[in-house]
């Protein structure tokens, strides 16, 4: 889900053996998830739990029994089409910690409700690499996002550190990392991606 993640990052040193970096979508997710959230409760609230408070006002309760599927399958839509990417635009929060000193890169995805560690050693990747995307919209604008990442052996499994929009802020962040964590540092750009 992250791995051409457009999130502005914040990093810190703390102390000489631990990173902590934190992100979020930013202001643009909150201002695209918050109103999608909010169209997605009243619409929920309106058509699903209003409807079935009016049946139970008029003590209809044959018919919201045999409406129940209808009721329950328009929850469900309007949930998931609406709620669910709401409240992850506008409330999801990223962090990874990588500490040398327990071995450990500990990446949690947060959407303040759930918290979903996982936790990698450092022994596993090889190198720190920086990832120029280029992002392209219809209108011929051209925006460059970079990604650092530590990347194993294989090259498919890594684990997003930071991401940024300005590439000496990337850089400066890849060079600290790779001086922490004692692995190489290279930088990749998107054409080099395209021939492999």
């Amino acid at each position: 889900m992250f791995s051409k993640s457009k999130l502005n990052d914040h990093w810190e040193m703390e102390g000489k053996t631990r990173i902590e970096v934190n992100g979020s979508p930013g202001v643009g997710g909150k201002i695209f998830g918050i109103p999608w959230l909010l169209f997605g409760v009243y619409f929920t609230y309106n058509w699903v739990i209003a409807g079935i408070i009016e049946y139970l006002k008029a003590g209809d309760y044959a018919g919201l029994i045999s409406g129940a599927w209808i009721w329950l399958l328009l929850f469900a839509i309007l949930f998931i089409i609406f709620v669910v990417p709401g409240w992850a635009l506008a409330f999801m929060r990223r962090k990874v910690i990588v500490d040398v000193s327990r071995g450990e890169v500990e990446e949690a995805n947060d959407f303040i409700v759930y918290r979903r560690p996982i936790t990698h050693a450092i022994s596993s990747f090889n190198m720190v690499l920086l990832v120029e995307i280029v992002s392209k919209s219809k209108d011929g604008k051209t925006r460059y996002f970079y990604d650092v990442r530590l990347v194993s052996q294989t090259k498919k499994d890594h684990v997003l550190v930071a991401s940024f929009q300005e590439e000496d802020k990337a850089e400066e962040f890849g060079k600290t990392l790779s001086e922490l964590t004692r692995l190489p540092f290279e930088i990749q750009d998107e054409s080099e991606r395209r021939r492999e």
